[in-house]
Parts: C-alpha cells; sequence; structure tokens
C-alpha cells in the first residue's frame, strides 16, 4: 500500500486553497492512508460507504457510473471522489470555499496519485521480480527436480 509521504505534496495543494478544512486519502475499505486519529478513521469510512452505496444506486438506475460525489451541510462541503476501485480522495471545505476551484484541483490531485499508485505498484513488481525465474526453462528444471 502506498505511503503517506507518496501524497503530502498533492493534498497540500488542495489545502491551501481558501476555505479548504482537509484533505485526505484513504483506502475504499475504509481505512486513511497516513496519520490515522479518529476523525479520519470515521471520515474514510463514512466516506468510501457513502461513494459505494451513492454508486450502487447509479448502477441499478442505470445512470452512468458515478464521478463525484458532494455533500452540502450548513457548516459547509464535502466532496469525495473514487481514484479507480482502491482509492478515494476527500475533501471538506467551508460553504465560502470556491467549489469550482476545488474540482479542477481535486481531479489534478486524482490524476497525479494515480500516477503515483502506477509507479509504486511498478516499482514493488520490478523488487519482486528478481524472485521469480529468469526464463520458463529454468522454472520447468526447478519443477522437474522437485518432482523427482
Amino acid at each position: 500500500m502506498p505511503d503517506h509521504n507518496d501524497f503530502k505534496e498533492i493534498l497540500k495543494s488542495i489545502e491551501r486553497i481558501d476555505g479548504v478544512k482537509d484533505c485526505l486519502l484513504a483506502t475504499m475499505d475504509g481505512m486513511p492512508v497516513g496519520p490515522i486519529d479518529p476523525d479520519s478513521s470515521i471520515l474514510s469510512a463514512a466516506s468510501a460507504a457513502a461513494l459505494g452505496s451513492v454508486g450502487e444506486v447509479m448502477k441499478s438506475l442505470e445512470y452512468g457510473s458515478l464521478e463525484q460525489l458532494i455533500v452540502e451541510t450548513d457548516y459547509g462541503r464535502v466532496l469525495m471522489e473514487e481514484m479507480g476501485n482502491e482509492y478515494a480522495l476527500i475533501v471538506i471545505a467551508d460553504n465560502n470555499a470556491n467549489i469550482g476551484m476545488i474540482r479542477i484541483m481535486l481531479k489534478k490531485a486524482l490524476g497525479e496519485c494515480e500516477q503515483r499508485i502506477t509507479n509504486k505498484k511498478q516499482d514493488t513488481y520490478s523488487e519482486n521480480k528478481s524472485f521469480l525465474p529468469y526464463n520458463i526453462n529454468e522454472a520447468v528444471e526447478g519443477f522437474e527436480i522437485i518432482k523427482r
């Protein structure tokens, strides 16, 4: 799983927008990616559940796939967007925050996060590849020895 440090600067770019209170990356299992505190744990779990539920409603209505979920309250807005099927980016903002700017930066941040996750997976694959045999003949020969 990616590390919070992989995304710190990306999340900070959203947090710099006037009116943004917090920005969080979470898994779709509801776990925050990064420092865990009670607030981030609750927000991660609730956001994953909300995105999953609304996504299922959209599928059952045959109304397309969910792109972004915006929840408006008396105190502000919460914007949530899935990143593939594994992660979600969550932004908490005041009522006076520029939602258009947040949405633009959220799309940009999602692209950057997805790229870093892809790179991390490729790096992990490359590191683990050294444990694999170099070619199929070596694998078969190794199997033959074990089989005897």
